[in-house]
Formats: C-alpha cells, structure tokens, sequence
C-alpha cells in the first residue's frame, strides 16, 4: 500500500512537471469537469495524451499494489488457521 502511494505521488509530480500551468492555473478548473463539461477538445486532448503516456505507471501500481496485499494476506490466512487449530475450531 505504500508503494503505490509512492507511485501516484510520483505521477502527480511527472504531470506537473509536464503541465505546469495545472498547478498555478487561474483560468482553468483544476478538477477538469467544467472543461469536460464544454467538451474543450484541447483539455481533453492533454487528458488522454497524460493518461496514455501515464499507462505503465499505472500497470507498476496496480502490480505493486496486488503483491503488497499477498504478502499481507498470506501470513493472516496462516495465522487464522493456526489459531483454529487447523480448522477444528
């Protein structure tokens, strides 16, 4: 779970550094829903581009993500069926 908090701030910090007017923009909405809401093809343009260019980002965390609820699940499986006594109780 840490890790893929990592990675979205990781990504946050790639797409500012991509778009710098997001993050000190007064003119456009940040959350983008006006902009979609006008169908503003350059907003929307910019949007799937990032999202494109982001597509692998995405794929490590969700990877990172599954392996780090494994490693936590399997031992509290075992736990719970040590404790029941190999499923007596």
């Amino acid at each position: 779970l840490l890790a893929s908090n990592a990675l979205k701030i990781v990504e946050r910090y790639r797409f500012l550094l991509n778009h710098p007017t997001a993050a000190r923009s007064t003119t456009r909405s940040t959350n983008g829903f006006s902009d979609w809401k006008q169908f503003d093809p350059i907003h929307i343009q910019e949007r799937w581009s990032y999202h494109r260019d982001q597509h692998n980002i995405y794929i490590a965390e969700a990877v990172v993500s599954a392996v780090c609820w494994l490693v936590f699940l399997l031992p509290l499986a075992k736990l719970a069926w040590i404790l029941s006594r190999g499923g007596k109780r």
